[in-house]
């Protein structure tokens, strides 16, 4: 090999690194407003999207949800007590919270819908017939169907997207508003008593 084609050679192992690092000197300073304007990242899409999304939700929960009171229930439950636990499966599987919180959703859903009579005959009706039957029956209005619709489609992503890594923010925005929608469903089961 003469020293021209060992000089070839290494200009053709550089020139991508090298073009790479000028392109970055290049545009250092607008860096951090790209990188705040990434809506996605290929292997941790699910963790960004997922908590810019329970953030929205639970300022959206907030705003139109009604608090409730503290000593309310769920499934039985003091509210404290459901939140501590879901909050302590979050330490050790966030994945799992966020679909032990989901299911909480789901069952006060079930419970006004089969209460209220609002035309479920399944025993185990899915997430979208409860949805149906909770806009159809008035129980929750556009707004509410909407951030159900929302944690919805979260679970959806926590469950089939097994890539994906969620913040503890996150997680615990997403139990904070399924507390509030649970909690909000099983006042109007107790309101129909």
């Amino acid at each position: 090999m003469d020293w021209l084609t060992f000089l070839s050679s290494i200009i053709n192992a550089l020139a991508w690194p090298a073009t790479l690092i000028v392109l970055l000197v290049l545009i250092r300073k607008q860096l951090p407003q790209i990188a705040r304007s990434l809506r996605r990242l290929k292997y941790k899409d699910i963790e960004m999207e997922f908590g810019e999304t329970a953030e929205a939700i639970a300022n959206e929960v907030k705003a139109i949800v009604p608090a409730t009171q503290s000593e309310s229930n769920i499934a039985g439950q003091e509210k404290s007590v459901v939140k501590a636990r879901l909050e302590a499966i979050a330490d050790l599987a966030p994945r799992a919270a966020i679909l032990e919180s989901w299911l909480q959703v789901e069952a006060a859903a079930a419970d006004v819908i089969r209460q209220n009579n609002l035309g479920v005959s399944t025993p185990y009706p899915g997430p979208m017939r409860l949805r149906d039957s909770l806009l159809k029956g008035g129980v929750l209005d556009k707004r509410k169907i909407a951030i159900f619709e929302q944690l919805r489609t979260l679970r959806n992503e926590a469950v089939h997207v097994p890539e994906a890594e969620f913040t503890k923010a996150a997680v615990s925005n997403y139990i904070e508003s399924a507390i509030a929608i649970a909690s909000y469903l099983e006042g109007r089961v107790l309101a129909s008593n």
